[in-house]
């Protein structure tokens, strides 16, 4: 029993302790047995312990509450014992931790956390991303198109495109792309989708005639980037069969005058943060002076955090709705399209956030 109790209280001193509490045994068996069978038994026991506390359960217990990778703490242990020796091995552990929660949350350190974190492998909008920012235009276009054959257009769009102009728009915004290199990225973005809707055209005759004679006209609030989505959008409502077609801007009071006395069922605003607001905001603006009853849904797409505060300045200026997702917005233009027409007006009650 002692022998036993000794070794769990030694056994919380990192590495020695096990050997300390293992030595006593291993003499006790040595003075009381004449061969040296028992003495290596002991040895050997205390051994395979080790062994496997060393690499595997305790690589997976500390992995699980650490968020570091079981293979990267034996190669920490393995290099910083060769590094400092003992000191080294005893460091180890909280120095692989330390590197992984820097990564984390400084930017310029993030490799840290690729090399030794435990997380998933890279999301789709991040392979997606890293493909476009070295201009591999052909892996780009490849790993869009599996992802077309396990997920529709809109699911497309929100795990994968949208995402990744988000993350373009976040490095540069922080100054870590330079001018040039987002415009490079967001022109590959923006051949890919009028590929996709030269292809919806040329291939369905009435995904042609509903891009001529929308239901919904999409606006892009200001930038290519708002262009670009707005794009999506209009090619996921004609893949479903919904009539749609991306405004000209400075058409834009022409074009909501002439949709208005033509069916046009409902307007979409497009604005990709971080500065979407103020521009969206100028163009609802825009929109009411031209018509007051039309449904106006605002998409700022990928928006995760202020969305109360967004939805108010936004109603101010006559935003009936706010959507975040492009299959939510998908999904709500489906569902004025079967609301009779006086219930479609706009009003507080119809401002809410997007999913």
């Amino acid at each position: 029993f002692w022998p036993g109790a000794l070794t769990l209280v030694l056994r919380f001193i990192p590495y020695v302790g096990i050997w300390a509490a293992g030595a006593m045994p291993f003499a006790l068996s040595f003075a009381a047995f004449n061969d040296l069978m028992h003495p290596l038994v002991v040895l050997g026991i205390y051994g395979s312990i080790e062994l496997f506390n060393y690499a595997v359960l305790e690589p997976w217990l500390y992995a699980a509450r650490t968020g570091v990778s079981p293979v990267a703490l034996l190669l920490a242990a393995a290099f910083w014992t060769w590094l400092w020796g003992l000191a080294g091995l005893l460091l180890s552990v909280p120095i692989t931790v330390c590197l992984v929660v820097m990564g984390k949350y400084v930017p310029q350190l993030e490799f840290f956390e690729v090399l030794l974190g435990d997380e998933p492998a890279l999301e789709p909008y991040q392979q997606l991303y890293q493909r476009l920012l070295t201009s591999n235009r052909d892996q780009a276009d490849a790993l869009l198109e599996g992802a077309m054959r396990e997920h529709s257009l809109r699911e497309v769009c929100d795990i994968a495109i949208v995402p990744a102009m988000r993350q373009l728009e976040n490095d540069f915004a922080r100054g870590a792309l330079k001018p040039l290199r987002r415009r490079a990225v967001l022109d590959q973005i923006q051949g890919w989708v009028d590929e996709l809707l030269e292809g919806l055209q040329r291939t369905d005759g009435r995904g042609a005639l509903s891009w001529q004679s929308p239901s919904v006209l999409c606006v892009p609030a200001e930038d290519q980037e708002d262009a670009i989505v707005a794009k999506l959008l209009a090619a996921v409502l004609v893949n479903r069969g919904i009539g749609a077609r991306v405004a000209d801007p400075e058409r834009l009071e022409e074009e909501v005058t002439a949709g208005a006395g033509a069916g046009l069922e409902a307007i979409v605003v497009s604005a990709l943060p971080p500065e979407a607001i103020p521009p969206a905001r100028t163009v609802v603006k825009r929109i009411r002076a031209q018509t007051p009853s039309l449904p106006v849904i605002v998409g700022l797409w990928g928006l995760d955090h202020d969305l109360e505060r967004a939805v108010q300045r936004l109603a101010s200026a006559g935003m009936s709705r706010l959507e975040t997702r492009v299959g939510g917005c998908v999904e709500e233009i489906e569902r004025l399209r079967h609301v009779p027409g006086p219930a479609r007006a706009p009003g507080p009650s119809k401002v809410a956030q997007g999913t």
